[in-house]
């Protein structure tokens, strides 16, 4: 069971490709079924060590503890953190990021003794780059605006959509390719 615990964390390797030097973060793990409580420690390790080798400064153990305490919307996977939430509540540990680690296990047995062994690791990160913006007169929202350039370049790169019909959207040809919302709202306040 424990080597499903931290295989199901592996996903955090794929994360620390983002990682930046000295971001300051905390880990919050929790387990869906209450009989494999005893293994969010070692999911909260795993997480914590893997986010160490990627430059993170994880916040020690009791004021994670306490922000985990405090902060009862974090055991929720459905609950929607805003941008201003977390600027509110990580003011407290000074901290520029949460990662909440879910991990749910299934057991089934197979063919008489046997047992297979299911681990799923949700992972979410939260920061105050979620935080709507008021450009001119309308609102942004990074996180959604990222989604949306994601869907136009995916549909690109599927042939759904052509080149044209993207650029009805108003984004240019480099808006595209850059990937990036929030370098496209720098690159136009700077207009």
């Amino acid at each position: 069971m424990r080597q499903l615990a931290i295989l199901a964390l592996m996903c955090l390797a794929a994360s620390s490709a983002f990682a930046a030097d000295g971001l300051r973060v905390s880990v919050a793990a929790y387990m869906a079924e209450p009989q494999f409580a005893a293994y969010e420690k070692v999911v909260l390790a795993r997480a914590e060590e893997l986010l160490g080798d990627s430059q993170y400064v994880v916040l020690d153990e009791a004021k994670a503890r306490q922000l985990k305490k405090g902060w009862v919307d974090l055991a929720d996977p459905g609950h929607v953190i805003t941008a201003e939430e977390f600027i509110k509540r990580a003011g407290k540990y000074d901290i520029q990021k949460v990662v909440r680690v879910g991990v749910s296990v299934s057991v089934k047995p197979v063919l008489g003794l046997f047992y297979t062994a299911t681990a799923t690791a949700e992972l979410r990160i939260v920061d105050k780059a979620a935080q709507a913006t008021l450009v001119g007169d309308v609102f942004d929202d990074a996180a959604t605006g990222q989604g949306l350039l994601n869907f136009f370049v995916r549909g690109l790169s599927a042939g759904a959509l052509t080149l044209d019909e993207a650029r009805e959207t108003g984004l240019s040809v480099d808006e595209l390719q850059g990937r990036s919302f929030v370098k496209i709202l720098e690159a136009r306040r700077g207009r």
